[in-house]
């Protein structure tokens, strides 16, 4: 778990926030007071088979504060030794919806996130 605070920015127009992981396209999400939004990571949207996607996100400095983030992942094994395989839920894989992803271990998974998002 990881957890981020954010104190109100006077002038949010002049810093950015979270750094970028977008490819450009953006959706603005307006809070609603007391509720969540879930951003679904690469992993879920492997072991769903594209049943859930991925979101790649930024975060805005606001005027208004703070903002309060808490993030947490599916443990995800990268040493070099973990055999682990991820793919799509067995149950999720169907005639109709045949396997879009092939298995792959995390640290491999992860090398392809980071050489396939644009940097800015």
């Amino acid at each position: 778990m990881l957890g981020h605070y954010y104190p109100p920015c006077p002038e949010p127009e002049l810093t950015w926030g979270l750094s970028a992981h977008t490819d450009n396209q953006w959706i603005d999400v307006t809070p609603i007071s007391g509720s969540f939004i879930i951003n679904l990571g690469d992993t879920m949207q492997l072991i769903t088979n594209d049943k859930f996607m991925s979101a790649k996100h930024g975060v805005l400095a606001q005027k208004v504060g703070p903002l309060v983030l808490v993030s947490c992942s599916l443990r995800q094994h990268v040493q070099d030794e973990c055999p682990r395989m991820y793919g799509p839920v067995k149950e999720l894989v169907t005639e109709e919806s045949p396997p879009i992803y092939k298995e792959i271990k995390m640290q491999d998974l992860i090398k392809l996130a980071y050489t396939t998002i644009p940097q800015s």
